[in-house]
């Protein structure tokens, strides 16, 4: 026996419906979205039948609440509605069901409100107040229309007065700062900063800033002392003495009289309390304006006197027993027209020629006071007696032209001159003994022994008959 299998023949049902209906498939209602399935056989075929069904909804108590003011009508769906109240109808969804909706209708007669605006605003803003613009204090209303309800807006607008910039004023001393507007500034300047107030209106602060120099300490009760020196010496010393801060330099301003002589204007700096000016000057009496600084600011100013003493080079010991003044063509230039001479500073009575006759005592310090031809009087440095050679002149009161005999220790160049220092023979003599002519006229005359080895000197008076 041979079995054949039927055919299956299927089909899909798309059904639709309100959720207040019912579907019949096969017997059975339906009125839930799902879907269903119907087999059924037959002698030729197999049967499958699938319903797919879906439930559109309906609505109730929908409320379509609107609003009219007294004297005005509304068309709701084709009906004209003039009174307040609740009003329904059956309406067909976009699905095709009935839905019942509520017309809730208010009627209302016409109304005016108020609304209140406060409004502050800084100097020189404006305020939009419904398109027109505002640039004063004061009250200021507009009416706002509306269908159902007016409102009336008044505006109170406060224009604030206009802030003043401000300036602060700082003196800080040099090497601080001073910090504003958490910037720190150490430079002397006008600085600003624009900033605003609890009102958020703008206005500039200024900052001046004054940086002040540390206080410079002062030097005071200054004494300047200029000793006598010889002139000659090179260097001029100035000593200083002082309370507070130690000065630094001084600026020298020497008179006429020095600046010809040898001395310049200069800026010097001060070292152990002394300042040490060179200069080639020859011997006088000057003075020199002295300006004393401490950092470059100006202390004292103070004008001094000072001399220069002539050289004890202008004099010359003659062996153990004389000193001479020399002339002009030996002592540097200088004439002399008086003299007075002083032994270890004390006055010798008497002594007032241009030479002192006496036995010198060795270490003792021989001066003398000289005046030249142009009116100076000055004292001299002191020459110190110092052991001598021996030399010797044999006789020292003699004749014109007659031999004279002459001993030296070492060899000697010796010259005979006038009183009135002219030079009138010159010889060099050997050591030991030896011979010279006395001069062919009387008069007084000096014979000046140098003994070249040892670099010293002897004059001996001789009186030629």
């Amino acid at each position: 026996m041979i079995v054949t299998e039927k055919p299956v023949r299927t089909r899909t049902i798309n059904a639709t419906i309100c959720d207040n209906e019912k579907y019949s498939f096969y017997g059975t209602d339906y009125n839930i979205a799902d879907t269903y399935t119907h087999t059924a056989s037959y002698a030729e075929y197999d049967s499958i039948v699938t319903l797919v069904l879906k439930v559109n909804p309906t609505y109730k108590d929908v409320i379509d609440a609107r609003a009219i003011i007294e004297g005005e009508s509304l068309i709701w769906e084709g009906d004209t509605y003039t009174s307040a109240g609740d009003y329904q109808k059956t309406l067909k969804t976009i699905n095709g069901c009935d839905s019942v909706v509520t017309l809730h209708l208010t009627v209302t007669s016409h109304c005016t409100t108020t609304r209140e605006v406060t409004k502050t605003i800084c100097f020189e803003e404006t305020y939009d107040f419904y398109g027109e613009t505002k640039t004063e204090s004061g009250t200021y209303t507009h009416l706002v229309e509306n269908a159902i309800c007016d409102t009336i807006v008044t505006l109170t607008l406060t224009i604030l007065p206009k802030l003043e910039d401000t300036h602060i004023y700082i003196t800080i001393t040099e090497g601080d700062s001073y910090t504003w507007h958490e910037t720190d500034f150490n430079t002397t300047g006008d600085y600003s900063f624009l900033t605003t107030d609890e009102n958020g209106c703008t206005y500039t602060e200024y900052l001046h800033l004054t940086v002040a120099l540390k206080s410079i300490e002062k030097t005071e009760n200054i004494e300047i002392t200029i000793a006598e020196q010889c002139a000659g010496a090179g260097v001029l010393e100035i000593e200083l003495q002082y309370s507070g801060a130690k000065p630094t330099s001084v600026l020298l301003h020497f008179s006429e009289e020095a600046l010809r002589n040898g001395f310049a204007d200069s800026e010097y700096m001060i070292e152990d309390d002394k300042i040490s000016i060179p200069y080639n000057a020859r011997a006088g009496r000057y003075s020199v304006e002295i300006q004393v600084f401490y950092n470059g600011e100006l202390q004292n100013t103070s004008t001094h006197d000072f001399n220069l003493l002539f050289p004890s080079t202008v004099l010359e010991q003659g062996w153990m027993d004389a000193v001479f003044v020399l002339t002009h063509d030996y002592n540097g230039g200088y004439d002399f027209t008086d003299f007075q001479w002083y032994k270890d500073g004390r006055e010798l009575t008497g002594e007032k020629g241009p030479y002192l006759y006496q036995s010198l005592t060795i270490g003792s310090e021989y001066a003398a006071l000289l005046t030249e031809k142009s009116g100076l009087k000055l004292m001299t440095c002191p020459l110190v007696a110092m052991s001598q050679s021996d030399v010797s002149l044999y006789p020292t009161v003699c004749n014109v032209r007659q031999q004279l005999l002459c001993s030296s220790s070492e060899l000697a160049e010796v010259v005979i001159f006038s009183s009135t220092g002219q030079r009138y023979a010159m010889y060099i003599v050997p050591q030991g003994e030896s011979e010279m002519t006395a001069p062919q006229c009387s008069g007084i005359f000096f014979v000046r022994f140098h003994l070249i080895n040892s670099n010293q000197t002897k004059t001996i008076k001789l009186l030629v008959e």
